[in-house]
């Protein structure tokens, strides 16, 4: 529960280095190191840290419930981890660094990572990268020489780096378990392991090519090298007994060829009428009406390529929303 400012290296050559409890630490150490444990492992929990140079633990780094920014040479490491795991879970970290684990696995999951300018890498043989439920961009290049695996995630490459995702010595399995995850790098490699879309799972690109199963290698390229990967998936949507609805969806739909179907946005109002534009691939999110069979199910895809749709009247709700007047004499339908 502190507010510490050092000028110099925080270190303890042997036990760990523990900050929690909401505390505050601001490290503008000019060496190697701003927090150096050579004996044991780095904890950060519930708290903030600000620092110019690297986060080191021999022991292992967890990161838990934290605010980290390393604002180090964007060719040098930020947080390094050596032995019994780099782990980042609910965190928020920024580093111009490289992320770096060696001789243990490192875990992302539910945190926003942002690696300007550097790697996220675990560099030994047989140590496992996975990313899960986080938000991570990154210039450079992800990879291990284990398995790496991305689920329920965005994870995508920034900028003017090589933006590879690789498994150079294991498999590289992509997932996904939320409308809103999303994959995007220049190039995937793996040397002598297999790129393959999780089971069950289907990814679609803004071109609407689909992807499932193992990835094939083609001319020393993948098919999904510079794509933006996307769930694909199917959406039921049942019809009332009207033939008439107001619908919002999570996903990014297709309603372009669904048979007995028609999607509309509301584009205008005058004079008390409403006019309707017929809508094709829509972003997740967007109000609609649908008109249709009444009592009728109807199997909608989602897709890779849809576009924001401008000047949409009708506001589309996914989750529990009070609504308000806008106007003294505003009325909301629903």
């Amino acid at each position: 529960g502190s507010t510490v400012t050092a000028s110099n290296v925080c270190f303890t050559p042997s036990g760990d280095l523990i900050i929690r409890n909401h505390s505050k630490v601001t490290s503008t150490a000019s060496g190697t190191y701003s927090l150096d444990n050579d004996g044991g492992s780095i904890t950060i929990s519930d708290s903030e840290v600000d620092a110019i140079r690297v986060i080191y633990g021999k022991g292992g780094v967890t990161l838990t419930n934290a605010t980290v920014n390393v604002d180090n040479n964007a060719n040098s490491d930020a947080i390094y981890a050596v032995n019994n795991g780099l782990t980042i879970d609910g965190s928020t970290v920024t580093t111009t660094g490289h992320i770096y684990s060696e001789q243990c696995n490192l875990s992302i999951s539910n945190s926003k990572v942002k690696a300007t300018g550097s790697s996220i890498a675990s560099n030994s043989n047989g140590n496992d990268l996975s990313i899960s439920n986080s938000e991570v961009e990154f210039t450079n290049i992800i990879y291990t020489y284990g398995n790496l695996t991305i689920d329920g995630s965005i994870v995508k490459a920034t900028g003017n780096g090589s933006g590879s995702i690789e498994a150079i010595l294991g498999i590289l399995t992509l997932g996904w378990s939320s409308p809103s995850d999303l994959i995007y790098a220049k190039s995937y490699g793996t040397y002598d392991g297999s790129i393959v879309i999780a089971e069950g799972k289907t990814f679609i690109d803004e071109d609407g090519n689909t992807y499932t199963g193992t990835m094939a290698k083609e001319n020393d390229a993948y098919a999904i090298n510079g794509k933006t990967l996307r769930p694909y998936t199917t959406e039921t949507i049942a019809m009332n007994a009207t033939g008439i609805r107001t619908y919002a969806s999570e996903y990014d739909l297709d309603f372009t060829n669904v048979s007995g179907l028609t999607a509309y946005v509301a584009t205008s109002i005058s004079n008390n009428t409403l006019t309707l534009t017929r809508a094709g691939k829509v972003p997740g999110g967007t109000g609609l009406l649908l008109k249709g069979m009444a009592n009728g199910n109807f199997s909608v895809h989602t897709t890779g390529s849809a576009t924001a749709i401008n000047n949409n009247l009708l506001v589309g709700l996914i989750e529990v929303t009070d609504v308000y007047k806008t106007t003294d004499d505003g009325i909301a339908f629903i």
